[in-house]
This record gives C-alpha cells, structure tokens and sequence, in this order.
C-alpha cells in the first residue's frame, strides 16, 4: 500500500507485524537512512542477533529473483523476527519482489531501500499495490516539517530556540535529514560547551557559530564551481557532491538557482545598476565568503547566455525523471556543459561596478 507522508511518522514509531514488505525511497537519502534504521531496530530490538539479519544485494537479485522468497520463507536459527535489507533496491529487483509477494505468508521483514523512484517506477508501483507491503516516499522537509524537527531534537537535550535562531536553522538546513540531524547535534554539544550566554536557550549567535550556514556554504561552492569556466574545479567539486550523497535532481536544481540569482543581477547590471548594488538586494543573501566569486561571475555571464544554461538545466531534470535514465551522468553533463558556457567571459570592462 501506499503510505501517505502524514501517517509515515506513526508507521515507523509502530510498524504494523501484518506488514511483511517496506520500501522506503525518495531524494532525500538522509531520511531515508532514517527511516530504514528506526524500522531495524524495531524489528531486531535494542540488542540486535546478527543471526536474525542479513543482507541482499540488488545485483543478487537480479541473477536470482527467487532467493529472496526463499530467504524469507526460512526458519532463522534463534527466535525472533528476522529481517532481510536489499540497500541498493531498484526496479532491477522487481520481479524478486513480485515472486516474494506471491507468496501467501513468509518469516521475514524485507525491507527494500532505494533512491528517487519516479511514480511510473515498476517497484513502487508494485508495493503500492500489495496489500501486505508498504512504500514511502522520503522528499525534503517542508519549512512546517523542518521546524517541528528541529525543534523536537532540540528539546530532547533540554534547550529551546529563540525565534530568530528557529528562522536562521530553517533556512540553513531541510535538504537532507541526516545532515540536518548532524548539524543539530553538534549544535546541542557547542550549548553544553559553556561559550554560551543561556546553555538552555539557542539564540540566533549560537546558531551562526555552530551551523554558520555550512550547508548553503557548500552547495554555494558547488554551484560557483560548476559555473566559473575551470572545467577541473567543476570536475572535483561534481566529484564531491557524488561522494556527500547530493542526488541528481538535487544538484540541478542547485545550480539552477544559482543561474537564476546570476541572471537577475546580470540583468540588474545590464540595465545599468552598479553590481554591488544589485548584488546586495538579493534574498536570501550570497554568502559572504562568496561575494567576490558571485560578482565576478555576475559580470561574466550575459543573460542571453544564462537563459541558455537555465533552458539546459530544465531539460537535464526532465531526462532525469524519465524512469531507467542515468540520472547521475545526465546531471553531471549538463553541469559540464554549463561550465564550457561560463569559459567564454564577456567584456566586463564596461560593466558599472
């Protein structure tokens, strides 16, 4: 069955025992983390038998569709529920999921965890459809979401947040749980650090010096790497993204914004604006360490050709949403692409500083 966002918190706190199937997939590969280790420890309880888990994968599956069924039919060697992860899920292990479901009761929780699924995906569509099975979807945190997160985390260690520093984490954080998760841990450590005018209360200073916005620092980076013409910059900075967990989709839309913040100022400038000016009015602001950057590709770029990066991002995440496409190599092209644009700078001094 299909699990809507609003009931996914009371399924993973109480997992139904009828259900015998989970997928948990999504772009948001932190709370996919998530989820997917709260249903373990639901399953193996707070001393976990390495003989009640195992793990299978996709490429196992794909040579052998039955073994699934077969694991999970078998009688585990101590007593207890076992559970059987296949990490690396994909419509690839469809048809091992379709002769599991099949079959009228089995032993196991399966839990299948996978990446961006688009609604046409052969697996999700599948356990959508079974009655015994169960998929979520895990997206970004909307800003509602967000802050019922961070405030709930926040409130386990004892502290609570002035609103200014409830707006400044909202804005700093939201694409991926685990990072969120991460950075208000270590936020919850600085509090207990005795730096602090109230250890009980986060205030928008103590926010600033822990966060320090080291999300949009990063993503900030990326995007002006991929559009400042150094096609061995760019590469690494693709490279690193791949290897922090970004998703495909995620990175287009990165960089889709930042063209979009370029265009508007590079059009500023154009109609006769003095960049810092134009730079300045933007919301939110560019990050501090990244004005300079930003002006100089601001300059750079003409709007004709951003309109034509921008055109080029679109179609990359519409190929993207194409169920079966290589999602990493087409966002990683169009993000090389837009770089051989940024190679050729324009006349930039004429431009009004």
């Amino acid at each position: 069955m299909k699990l809507a966002p609003a009931r996914a918190r009371s399924f993973f706190d109480r997992p139904d025992p009828n259900i015998g199937a989970v997928l948990v997939f999504g772009p948001d590969r932190g709370l996919v983390r998530e989820r997917s280790e709260q249903l373990a420890a639901h399953a193996l309880g707070p001393k976990p038998d390495p003989f009640r888990s195992m793990e299978l994968s996709a490429a196992q599956l794909r040579l052998e569709p039955a073994l699934l069924a077969d694991e999970a039919r078998a009688f585990g060697l101590v007593p207890g529920r076992r559970l059987i992860r296949i990490r690396d899920a994909a419509d690839s292990v469809t048809e091992a999921a379709r002769i599991l479901l099949a079959l009228d009761r089995w032993e196991a929780l399966v839990l299948f965890e996978a990446g961006d699924l688009g609604r046409k995906s052969s697996l999700r569509l599948l356990m959508e459809s079974a009655e015994t099975a169960v998929a979520v979807g895990c997206y970004e945190d909307d800003i509602r979401t967000l802050r019922h997160v961070i405030a709930e985390t926040l409130a386990a260690a004892g502290l609570t947040l002035t609103p200014e520093a409830t707006d400044y984490l909202s804005s700093s954080l939201g694409n991926d749980r685990g990072v969120t998760r991460s950075e208000l841990e270590k936020l919850v450590l600085y509090m207990s650090g005795g730096d602090t005018v109230d250890p009980r209360t986060v205030r928008l200073e103590d926010a600033i010096a822990v966060v320090g916005d080291a999300r949009a620092a990063a993503l900030g980076a990326l995007a002006l790497a991929v559009c400042d013409g150094d096609r061995k910059r760019a590469v690494l900075a693709l490279s690193e993204a791949a290897n922090d967990g970004l998703e495909p989709i995620g990175l287009l839309r990165i960089v889709s914004q930042h063209l979009q913040r370029l265009f508007l100022v590079s059009s500023e400038i154009a109609a006769g604006r003095l960049a810092r000016e134009a730079i300045g009015a933007l919301r939110p602001p560019v990050f501090f360490r990244d004005r300079e950057a930003f002006a100089r590709q601001a300059l750079a770029w003409s709007p004709p050709r951003l309109e034509a990066a921008m055109r080029r991002m679109v179609n990359a995440e519409m190929a993207c949403k194409r169920t079966g496409s290589p999602q990493r190599s087409i966002a990683e092209r169009a993000c090389l692409e837009v770089n051989r644009l940024s190679a050729s700078p324009r006349d930039v001094g004429r431009e009004r500083r």
